[in-house]
């Protein structure tokens, strides 16, 4: 037969499991009592513990080896009583995993090796409960274990009509025995679903409504019945159980049933309770989940109106009260598992099918990377210390480690002959080590980029920045000149204009129904490409016509866009679809990044994302794409959408570019830093710091300049040796582009401007006076 696995849905007051084999899952049945749902529950016989149903079963004859709901004393050091032993809460669990194991070998005929755990989402990374779960595999005879969170494997789980799709976001309401569980679940392809945020209520489950409930019952029930419950000694501590057993059963009928009437003992008089006077009772508890969704999405900052639904699952969501409750405080659509006891474990299973999809295969090191390693006399030593940290970089022949073989000799472990940076250790002091092991990684040094020697000479940087033309636009927050240079493009709120570049002459003026998101202008500025707020609708335009020539819907904000040279390709970078986030949304685990057809409008191509894409930009051959996040920039092949290597600043990138020859990659970040990279390699060559942040930047198509730009000025960089140059103090600027050029410089802000910052060699400009 086939790979196996377990799926074991260990749950606070009930557990449940499921055999994957080649796909085909099969629940796994109690065999005493016929249920696919067996009681999370352990009862002390002689030397062994009975597990499930058999444990229910001898409670009251042995109240004091019983234990049920020890999931929640996972990670408390006090051990467990049972009559006269104790266990520790894992030892429990995997004494009930033994069960499943058991009951799974015998279906499959072979032993099963691998199990798949679900955990509550609380248990985050880190959490000393996972490994405590992972701990309680492996004591009950499984080598691999592993965990996934209840809400991503109840995403999975079978739903009354059509299953979840890849973008949509859910908020997973699971309400079972012992906790209720909530999280923001964002749908993936491929099986792979993201959890945007979780929150818990460890004293909110069936067991908390069993208890209101016991309560009432008491109250209710006069004298006799209190004194029956408050007695002493065995009789007492059964007649509890047989409470806790009676109000289970009355609230699960009142799930179908109006009204219950049953008697406690024979001696208690009757017992009567209608829905509504169960839904009065439970209200308070329903109103807390209420609250703990709601708490959720404002901490997730999720828009209750961009989910897709909300989904019930645990066994308490059944109850009727419940689904009116959160239907009607979140106004948004519910949606039902079909089974609502079952659905986490029939979503692991469906997980679990997929396992064979999750495969790795080895990645060759970076080009960077060199590995080191030594001829050991003996081909053994001992690693005693390294004489260098990772980080540091070392001369060439440098000492970096001492060793001792196993003649009892010390050897010192030198470096390659030429200089570098020890990028990482791998064998640690104390470790042993074996020749020809990779005890080491280094980066070797580089030598500084040549400038290419057929470079011209460069402008003549002018002393003072000379106004060329102002233009009747405020607060323009795009701008772009063509390709070649003739014309000019800003945006004006609910306009897209565009200039001829010398002599300032508005040649078009297009009118949207919103404000503009994006714009770019295509290489002869025959095209202007537009991205409006209402839904993200990108327009494609002809100039000389002022026509619409395309029209689509993104179906979120555009962050950004941009136009490929030879006019095939309009990349967007957005918000989701369905989120609700229409300016910062929050954590940066939402973006879409798209590749249309500018001729048609059609999808080409989403590229995976694990971020926002606040800016982006097109090689000037069409080949790659540059996106930047928070805090990482990103270089893709354009064709492929692999990505080919990422550039980092320590906080969210405000503006990337390419140079005009498209071996330099700039780039701009909230840190105050501004960079330039090689384009090929994504060496960092030049790093600027301009103070409070900057929110534009711009390079020139030669790489000779850098502009950024804060609140209060622009500064003028050598992009070859991070030199400050100039300064250009200007009102509230807010975006800068070059002219092809090089020598002159478009600045927005209160007003439009384009300066003359340089002149062609041993050519000055004329005086504007």
């Amino acid at each position: 037969m086939g790979d196996a696995a377990l799926v074991v849905d260990f749950g606070t007051s009930a557990s449940s499991a499921a055999l994957v084999v080649d796909g085909q899952v099969r629940l796994l049945k109690e065999p005493s009592s016929g249920l696919y749902s067996w009681p999370s529950a352990v009862s002390l016989e002689g030397d062994r513990l009975l597990v499930g149903t058999a444990a229910e079963r001898r409670k009251r004859a042995e109240p004091g080896g019983y234990r049920a709901e020890f999931k929640r004393d996972l990670g408390q050091a006090l051990p467990v009583p049972l009559g006269e032993r104790t266990y520790t809460p894992e030892q429990l669990v995997a004494t009930v995993l033994e069960v499943f194991r058991d009951r799974a070998a015998e279906l499959h005929g072979d032993p099963v090796h691998r199990l798949l755990l679900t955990v509550p989402a609380s248990y985050g990374e880190g959490d000393p409960r996972r490994a405590l779960m992972v701990a309680a595999g492996e004591a009950a005879g499984f080598p691999e274990v592993q965990l996934v969170a209840e809400p991503v494997a109840a995403a999975f789980a079978p739903v009354a009509g059509a299953g979840f799709a890849a973008g949509q976001v859910v908020l997973v309401y699971d309400f079972g025995g012992g906790t209720f569980d909530a999280a923001v679940v964002r749908c993936g392809d491929d099986g792979v679903h993201e959890i945007i945020g979780h929150a818990a209520l460890d004293d909110c489950g069936g067991r908390d409504i069993d208890a209101l409930l016991a309560s009432h019952v008491r109250a209710s029930g006069g004298p006799i019945l209190a004194e029956t419950l408050t007695a002493d000694g065995l009789g007492g501590l059964r007649m509890r159980l047989q409470l806790a057993d009676f109000v289970r059963g009355v609230k699960h009928q009142l799930t179908d049933a109006q009204t219950v009437e049953d008697f406690v003992t024979p001696l208690a008089p009757p017992y009567r309770l209608d829905r509504p006077q169960l839904d009065a009772l439970v209200a308070p508890l329903l109103e807390r989940t209420v609250d703990c969704c709601r708490e959720l999405l404002r901490q997730c900052r999720v828009d209750p109106r961009g989910l897709t639904a909300v989904l019930l699952v645990g066994g308490t969501s059944r109850m009727p009260a419940v689904r009116e409750t959160v239907a009607e405080a979140l106004r948004v659509p519910a949606r039902w598992a079909e089974d609502p006891e079952l659905a986490v474990v029939q979503g692991a299973a469906a997980l679990a099918g997929q396992a064979g999809a999750r495969r790795l295969a080895p990645s060759a090191p970076g080009p960077d990377l060199v590995p080191l390693q030594w001829d050991l006399p003996g081909e053994m030593a001992t690693v005693l210390r390294w004489l260098a940290e990772p980080g540091t970089e070392y001369e060439p022949g440098a000492d970096l480690a001492v060793v001792r073989t196993r003649d009892g000799l010390l050897w010192t472990l030198t470096a390659p002959d030429e200089p570098g940076t020890l990028a990482a250790i791998h064998a640690p002091a104390g470790t042993s080590a074996v020749a020809g092991d990779w005890l080491a990684t280094v980066v070797p040094a580089r030598e500084p980029a040549p400038v290419a020697p057929d470079l011209p000479d460069p402008p003549d940087l002018l002393e003072e920045p000379q106004r060329l033309l102002s233009l009747g636009v405020s607060f323009a927050d795009h701008a772009a000149f063509s390709a070649d240079g003739r014309w000019f493009t800003a945006d004006d709120v609910y306009e897209g204009c565009v200039w001829d570049a010398t002599s300032g002459t508005l040649r078009a003026r297009t009118k949207h129904k919103d404000s503009i998101d994006g714009l770019a202008i295509s290489p002869t500025g025959d095209r202007l490409v537009t991205a409006t707020t209402d839904d993200g609708r990108v327009i494609v335009w002809d100039i000389e016509a002022g026509q619409r020539l395309v029209r689509f819907d993104t179906g979120s904000k555009v962050n950004d866009l941009a136009l490929s040279a030879d006019g095939q390709w309009i990349v967007t970078a957005s918000n989701p679809v369905g989120t609700g986030l229409w300016s910062n949304p929050g954590p940066d685990r939402f973006g879409k990044l798209t590749v249309w057809d500018a001729t048609t409008g059609a999808r080409h191509r989403d590229l995976p994302l694990d971020g926002v894409v606040r800016c982006l930009a097109i090689s000037p051959d069409g080949t790659r794409l540059a996106t930047g996040g928070d805090p990482f920039g990103t270089l893709w092949d354009l064709e492929t959408g692999r990505r080919l290597f990422g550039v980092q600043h320590k906080s969210q990138l405000t503006a990337i570019a390419f140079s005009g020859d498209g071996t330099r990659l700039a780039t701009a970040a909230y840190d105050n830093t501004a960079a330039v990279w090689d384009a090929t390699t994504g060496q960092r060559l030049v790093q600027v710091r301009h103070g409070k942040g900057i929110r534009a930047m711009a390079v020139s198509a030669d790489a000779r300049w850098l502009a950024t730009v804060n609140d209060k000025q622009v500064r003028l960089w050598d992009a070859t040796t991070g030199a400050l140059l100039r300064t250009i103090d200007v009102s509230n600027p807010r975006r800068v582009a070059f002219h092809p050029d090089g020598l002159r410089l478009a600045i927005t802000g209160t007003k439009l401007r384009i300066w003359q910052i340089a002149s062609e060699p041993g050519n000055p400009p004329e005086d504007p006076a």
